[in-house]
């Protein structure tokens, strides 16, 4: 789902190739794009297919992973879901999301529109996330939203392509696999990649991607939106005085422990934010997580992100200390998920994450 737009007659760096010229924009485009009536689009919409979505006008933000870019008029104009899963860069004359250090980022709290001829930056302030006083939910509260979220949207999750999933012991790429098998939805167990895509990012290196069309199903986003991720949950416990140092040093073993010591102790400890209160606290951490762009599109690999969602990383941010420290510590929350959907998988689990003993 990589692309640019500019109206620069100039070279592009891989994965992007020349697509169209169309009034006086040219369209840089990877592989696996589909094209109707000038507009081009990628991806996958929970709510209705992307195809009717397209032939519809309908250019609405919904749920799922997806970029719309529409040339028909005299002027492009970009649209996407509504918890956008990549960073955007862009000048007057350009925009794309291939990292640029020439451009210039568009944060989630902002987006860009081209009406004069020219790309400008305007601020959506619906998309920064604002604490609200409301009960702390705790760990059985938070599994039950997930678990319905996440059978409601494999349920509706419709394809035509062969889904693959990473035959993997981590606990989020677990937790979907459980989904799936809980909605009797079938799926094939896959190695890591066979082409090397590490320039495009940290997560490339874990796809499987081939030339044949595919889903794959993904837990991209889990650790930073699911309370694993120990400095955001470190935010979220300031207020409450807790040190997470001090918790992870109280066990002797568990899923995140040799993780934490081997990439976060020292972050932590070494850390200059501290907050106070929680509406700082939950502020901070929420808006810095759903800025964490991790994984979208590449090529004919769809990757299936559902724990990217805004939504529902709003509501989880709100747990009780309780269920944030069996969350960042354990893995607890998650866990429990997919035994709840799927409890044969529990076994698979690796007993540390990313082997870190």
């Amino acid at each position: 789902m990589f692309f640019k737009i500019t109206n620069q007659d100039t070279k592009s760096k891989w994965p992007l190739k020349l697509t169209a010229k169309i009034n006086q924009y040219i369209l840089y485009l990877d592989n696996g794009w589909n094209c109707f009536d000038n507009v081009y689009y990628k991806g996958y919409c929970i709510e209705q297919s992307l195809d009717t979505k397209i032939k519809s006008k309908d250019f609405t933000e919904q749920t799922g992973n997806y970029v719309i870019i529409d040339l028909s008029a005299q002027f492009p104009s970009i649209h996407y879901d509504n918890s956008r899963s990549f960073p955007m860069y862009y000048d007057s004359d350009s925009l794309t999301n291939l990292h640029s250090q020439e451009l210039t980022a568009v944060w989630f709290d902002g987006a860009v529109k081209n009406v004069t001829g020219s790309w400008e930056f305007y601020h959506r302030p619906e998309n920064s996330v604002q604490y609200e006083q409301k009960n702390t939910p705790g760990k059985d509260k938070i599994v039950d939203l997930l678990c319905t979220y996440l059978v409601s949207t494999v349920e509706s999750f419709t394809t035509n392509m062969p889904i693959f999933a990473a035959d993997s012991k981590g606990v989020d790429s677990t937790l979907i696999r459980s989904a799936f098998d809980y909605c009797n939805k079938s799926y094939t167990l896959v190695q890591n990649n066979n082409r090397d895509l590490a320039d495009l990012g940290w997560g490339y290196r874990q796809l499987h991607v081939t030339d044949t069309p595919h889903v794959q199903l993904t837990g991209f986003c889990g650790d930073e939106l699911l309370l694993r991720n120990p400095l955001y949950c470190q935010w979220l416990l300031d207020p409450y005085n807790i040190e997470l140092i001090e918790e992870f040093d109280k066990v002797s073993h568990s899923y995140m422990k040799g993780f934490f010591d081997a990439k976060y102790k020292v972050k932590l400890q070494n850390r200059k934010e501290h907050f106070v209160n929680k509406e700082q606290a939950y502020n901070h951490a929420i808006n810095v997580a759903i800025n964490d762009f991790q994984m979208w599109h590449v090529d004919n690999t769809i990757t299936f992100t559902p724990l990217r969602n805004r939504q529902i990383a709003t509501e989880c941010m709100y747990a009780d200390i309780d269920a944030i420290l069996d969350q960042v510590i354990h893995a607890g929350i998650s866990k429990e998920i997919i035994n709840r959907l799927n409890p044969k998988l529990l076994d698979t689990i690796s007993k540390h994450k990313n082997d870190y003993e």
